[in-house]
């Protein structure tokens, strides 16, 4: 098993050329963890966006805010 460190400031073309290093099997592990992650990712942002455009949670977001406004004044925030 090749172990790949990858640092986040390396310029492209060296990461590209660090991915060449690895095996076919590590490749397509590497892919997958990749396409998990990006899942993930637009998932979690679907879903915020549809909280976002929620008439309910818009509701509660407004009594929430209501309840707190008294303590705008408190000078803590």
């Amino acid at each position: 098993m090749t172990t790949l460190t990858v640092n986040t400031r390396l310029p492209f073309n060296d990461l590209l050329f660090s991915l060449e290093q690895l095996t076919p099997d590590e490749l397509s592990r590497l892919v997958e963890y990749a396409m998990k992650l990006k899942w993930q990712s637009t998932s979690r942002q679907d879903m915020l966006e549809a909280m976002a455009n929620d008439p309910e949670i818009q509701q509660e977001l407004q009594q929430i805010e209501a309840e707190f406004s008294v303590a705008d004044f408190d000078g803590l925030g």
